[in-house]
């Protein structure tokens, strides 16, 4: 019984991937920045900690990605139902995905820009 229920989560977990890669222009972009960093990782072989770091603040870019879809969704379903005012949390959740892109950003421009540099030199 209790795999039964592993296995239908992961299928409910991955049918919420899917909807997000599916329906947001964005979390493509993520992917295919997470997939490029990942790359670079590879290709300019930074240390473990490094690769941890990369992937770590990838990871947290698409997890904010798949929050904000969910709350982005939410608020739609409720707003129709109660006239809530949905631009502040829809806001607020778009912020939290740029906070950690660019959180990302700057992690990944200070692994990878002394890596590229030491290329050239």
């Amino acid at each position: 019984m209790a795999r039964h229920r592993f296995t239908e989560s992961l299928k409910f977990a991955w049918r919420g991937i899917l909807f997000a890669l599916r329906t947001e222009r964005n979390m493509v972009i993520h992917c295919v920045g997470a997939g490029l960093a990942i790359l670079a990782c590879i290709l300019l072989k930074v240390s473990r900690t490094e690769w941890l770091i990369i992937c770590l603040t990838a990871a947290l870019v698409l997890v904010m990605e798949i929050m904000n879809t969910a709350i982005e969704v939410l608020v739609d379903y409720l707003s129709r139902e109660r006239r809530a005012h949905p631009k502040v949390i829809k806001d607020l959740a778009a912020g939290a995905v740029l906070t950690a892109t660019g959180i990302s950003i700057i992690v990944g421009g200070t692994i990878f820009i002394p890596k590229i540099i030491a290329l050239f030199h």
